[in-house]
């Protein structure tokens, strides 16, 4: 077969394939000059960075390098890594003849040059254990991702399973876990005449453990936990996330069943049961499977019913809040899944794409469909997918011969069903090639018919090699006939079922749709069966950012200067949510396993919106659903342990996803009894909502609200209510406790009477120092403080800075920036917490200009708008939003000495010396102010005095991101387009974005599923 001529990748291309596929070098003594090595050019335990360079000079063990981006660098040879391979064609060696060494010594060199022809040119693009081990090392695992059994209900069968998941993580494979074996929380256990803590907190076990390998190891952990609607621990399974630091390093879904969607469909009953523990046979047959339990005459108990909506309402919120839980329906699942009759599915792969039975494994390679167009035919290449196909399942078959196991569990359940995953990669390029819109009525005929074709010739390949080397052991022709998908696949592909009856089947499974993050962005194709997230991106260089186009981008434009892509250049935020799901459905149909894929929707998509997408997926045959809701999460409310749980109010009930318009903040109220005398501190862990909260605390007159939308000034001893209190009312079984716990991102205040935080400032170059002896004292926040929310661009997104005021001086502030549970939200909580414990700690003298003077001008890896404008970093925006503060205070004096109210109007006060008007929250966007409720009684707009508008034209404050008539340019990496993006944990820059059900980066290709 001819081979084309060598070529070396380019870009981000080849980074990703010398550091993460090609075949290392060990010893980098070898090191010559003219090597091409990664070099590590940033020595940073959290974000190194390395960069592809070639060895110019050696002396001894140091070198002088020269990077792709131009720069020379000195480095030494520890700093390098050297690889074997310099070419995707020298891999594709490697591995055509790894995998084809297990066939007999007749047909193994036949299926070499089979194998290295689909390989070639990527038209096959093996899943990154098998690039990076096959050939490479007898020790390295050729799986992604495991399922183990779930727990015995005893302590040393939890602590099997976690030696079980560390093992498997310790070796870079992700792993699904199932709870629903372990007993509910306050279920009796008799050996140790206790209760139970719950399923839900071993799962927090299994998700710190993972969190340690993610900092131990160069691959981070990966870990799904699953629970089934019927255990009595799913309410607190579905919002153990809405607690500050608990199971934080798992995805989570919820297995649902039939029975559970009929109730929710009817608005019935529904049952949380669980088996009887003290039953002789519990601890050696309960695994599970409670329908086994029942079919074997065991008895269940009831622990609580409730309404199926409510639990179902719960789940839709929690998803649109966070975009977890996700929800697999596993009934369903089962009722599908070849391996029913003696394989039950019992969780799925940390990204959702492979529903595995216990000691089940993820076996995994893409079809690239982009190279399946025929240019002149304008169709797909039809023989040449048939083709690539039918070799591409011999070549995961053989996968499952050569990898080392390193479980014999998993070597005998394999080798039992010889599953195999074969998905695709470059759908949404080849689509445009043909000119197809994704998400149109017409790509949903086209997609059924592609998929179909893959899935039928795929199925009659493996029956061929069932015919040549025998059918899986387990096969037994009449339950595998008769499992769901199989008889949709025979009714319309009946010569299937006439090749399996007469042939067998070599593997249970054989098609999947996973991630392909980091191989599709090595490739240069778009990942999964995903749209592109967007067309034009950036991409990091020695100057900044570039501006690039995907590629297919590129060559359009390239033909047609100056004209807008044609509306079937569709990005994955253009598509409607029902858009993705039908998409999802109408490949689901093809796919005997089940799809990793993220359905995005807009900012403002409701809860109820969501319920309908989820149950419009369980209707068109989705086995599971994860939706990510732009910017989800950014506002919501994270307690910890001091905290009564609570709930927000549904944003769904006006229509409203922005945390903007939420109308129910609920102030918690403040325990002065709080030992040693210190106030317990309030938290909104970073989610700043700025509306004013509707009432205030026993003891406290509420400010009235005027009608005429004036703010006006409150009385000291009741200032206006902070919006960044966003706390949620205590539920009922708090309220009955008597607990009215508080919010604590106040957390700045210490918890402990004794400790007592340093507040000395070192002077720099002419700055005073401040000494911590001048006033020693911890300025105590008051029940209710008064500020304003600045909305900020930065590198990183939207930023809502709130800052309240101590006697008209600033003395707290909160940040919201990025996810809740993202590193950008994390940092700018600590942020927040260190800037308010500065500001109320000792005598303020000029505490904000020296902490406006610190923050200033802090750069990062990019930065938003020119000028004055400019805001490098968060930290600048913060510095910025003060300035802007400071200046608003000195108008505010000034009209108060003229008489004015705050927008010009006189101003008047209540007998108590109260102001009428309950809008003491602003919001400061674009340089204008409005009000948080901005209505007025008469529906006229205020009018703001020239003083005012002259403060404000000086302020600080840039334009918003979603503004497109704005001049400001984003100069850090938007390759979202306004998509939400967290940091990368390679690269470090703010480029992490969700989709294929995984978090991907765009600036150097990291995925945390690949």
């Amino acid at each position: 077969m001819n081979m084309p001529q060598k070529k070396r990748l380019e870009g981000l291309s080849e980074k990703i394939f010398l550091d993460r596929y090609a075949k290392k070098d060990a010893d980098t003594n070898n090191t010559r000059v003219g090597d091409v090595v990664l070099v590590l050019t940033k020595d940073d335990p959290k974000f190194p960075t390395k960069e592809v360079g070639e060895v110019t000079a050696r002396n001894g063990r140091n070198l002088s390098v020269a990077l792709r981006s131009g720069a020379t660098i000195q480095t030494s040879i520890e700093h390098v890594t050297l690889t074997v391979e310099k070419t995707p064609e020298e891999m594709w060696d490697r591995l055509a003849s790894a995998i084809a060494s297990v066939e007999t010594t007749e047909k193994q060199a036949e299926w070499t040059d089979k194998f290295r022809y689909i390989l070639d040119d990527w038209k096959l693009v093996p899943g990154g254990r098998i690039a990076a081990g096959a050939g490479a090392s007898e020790e390295l695992t050729l799986f992604n991702c495991y399922v183990i059994p779930s727990p015995k209900d005893s302590r040393g069968g939890i602590m099997q399973t976690l030696s079980e998941m560390t093992e498997i993580m310790a070796r870079g494979g992700g792993v699904g876990i199932n709870l629903s074996s372990l007993r509910p929380r306050r279920a009796i256990v008799r050996g140790v005449n206790g209760s139970s803590s719950g399923a839900v907190s071993w799962g927090g076990l299994f998700s710190y453990t993972t969190g340690l390998i993610e900092q131990g190891g160069s691959r981070r952990g990966a870990l799904m936990l699953m629970m089934y609607d019927w255990h009595p621990d799913i309410l607190d399974f579905i919002t153990v996330k809405q607690t500050a630091g608990q199971v934080t390093n798992a995805n989570l879904s919820v297995c649902v069943s039939n029975g559970f969607m009929k109730a929710v469909k009817e608005d019935l009953d529904w049952e949380l049961v669980f088996p009887d523990t003290s039953d002789p046979d519990y601890d050696e047959q309960w695994d599970g499977d409670l329908e086994k339990w029942k079919k074997a005459g065991k008895a269940v108990i009831p622990y609580q019913t409730v309404k199926a909506r409510d639990i179902w309402h719960m789940i839709m919120e929690s998803a649109w809040k966070s975009a977890e839980p996700g929800v697999v329906f596993m009934e369903h699942y089962n009722q599908m899944s070849n391996s029913w009759y003696f394989n039950p599915i019992i969780c799925t792969n940390p990204c959702g794409e492979q529903g595995l039975p216990a000691w089940g494994v993820c076996n995994l390679s893409a079809l690239n469909l982009s190279k399946f167009y025929d240019a002149e035919k304008r169709d797909v290449a039809w023989e040449e997918l048939s083709k690539v196909t039918r070799y591409a399942v011999r070549f995961l078959d053989n996968v499952i011969d050569k990898t080392p196991y390193h479980f014999e569990e998993n070597k005998n359940n394999q080798q039992k069903e010889r599953r195999v995953g074969l998905g695709s990669m470059g759908l949404a390029e080849l689509m445009i090639k043909l000119g197809i819109r994704y998400g149109s009525p017409y790509s949903l005929e086209f997609l059924d018919r592609l998929f179909g074709f893959i899935a039928r010739e795929a199925y009659l390949a493996s029956a061929d090699i069932a015919a040549e080397k025998g059918a899986f052991p387990a096969f037994q022709a009449e339950p595998y006939l008769s499992s769901g998908f199989m008889k949709q696949m025979c009714g319309v592909y009946p010569e299937v079922e006439e090749a399996i009856q007469a042939k067998g089947m070599r593997n249970v499974t054989v098609i999947t749709q996973a991630p392909t993050g980091s191989t599709g962005t090595m490739v240069g194709t778009s990942t999964g069966i995903e749209p592109y997230f967007a067309f034009k991106y950036y991409r990091q260089s020695r100057l900044g950012y570039d501006e690039q186009f995907v590629p297919i981008a590129q060559q359009w434009k390239d033909a047609h200067p100056e004209e807008q892509l044609p509306d079937y250049f569709v990005t994955a935020m253009d598509l409607s949510a029902e858009d993705h799901i039908r998409a999802q459905a109408a490949i689901q149909r093809w796919v005997d396993s089940s799809i990793s894929k993220t359905a995005n929707c807009p900012n403002d998509f409701t809860v109820e919106q969501t319920k309908e997408l989820y149950e419009l997926a369980f209707d068109l045959g989705c086995k599971g659903v994860t939706i990510y809701r732009d910017g989800s999460r950014d506002v919501q409310v994270l307690s910890t342990e001091k905290e009564s749980k609570q709930e927000e109010s549904n944003h769904s009930e006006s229509g409203q996803a922005d945390f903007h318009s939420n109308s129910q903040l609920k102030q918690s109220e403040q325990d002065d009894s709080h030992a040693n005398n210190q106030e317990e501190p309030q938290s909104t862990q970073g989610g700043v909502l700025h509306c004013e909260s509707s009432f205030v605390s026993e003891g406290q007159q509420k400010t009235k609200n005027n009608g005429d939308g004036n703010e006006q000034q409150l009385h000291r001893q009741d200032t206006g209510s902070s919006g960044a209190s966003s706390s949620s009312v205590s539920s009922d079984r708090d309220q009955k406790d008597g607990a009215r716990a508080q919010e604590s991102n106040d957390g700045q205040e210490s918890t402990n009477g004794n400790a007592s935080p340093s507040a000395e400032v070192t002077a720099t170059k002419g700055e005073e120092s401040e000494s911590a002896s001048s006033n020693n004292v911890y300025k105590r926040r008051p029940q209710v403080l008064r500020g304003a929310t600045y909305k900020i661009n930065t590198p990183f997104g939207m930023a809502y800075i709130t800052i309240n005021d101590l006697n008209d001086i600033p003395a707290e502030i909160f940040l919201n920036v990025g996810k809740a549970g993202s590193d950008v939200f994390a940092m700018a909580e600590a942020l927040g917490r260190v800037c308010s414990l500065f500001l109320r700690y000792g005598d303020h003298g000029n505490k904000v200009e020296l902490l406006i003077k610190h923050l200033k001008g802090i750069g990062g890896s990019g930065s938003v708008g020119f000028g004055a404008n400019r805001v490098e970093s968060i930290a600048d925006a913060v510095a910025k939003a003060l300035e802007t503060h400071m200046q608003e205070q000195a108008c505010d004096q000034e009209r108060q000495r003229n008489g004015e109210g705050r927008n010009g109007q006189l101003n008047h006060q209540n007998d108590t010396g109260q102001s009428h008007n309950n809008n003491n929250q602003q919001l400061i966007e674009n340089g204008h102010q409005s009000n948080s409720n901005n209505h007025t009684a008469s529906g006229n707009h205020q009018q703001v005095n020239s003083s005012r508008q002259e403060s404000i034209k000086q302020a600080p404050i840039v334009a918003a991101i979603e503004d497109s008539s704005s001049a400001q340019k984003d100069t850090s990496p938007p390759m979202m387009s306004g998509m939400s993006r967290d940091l990368c944990p390679s690269c470090g820059s703010a480029s992490l974005i969700n989709m294929e059900g995984c978090k991907t980066c765009a600036n150097c290709g990291y995925s945390r599923c690949s």
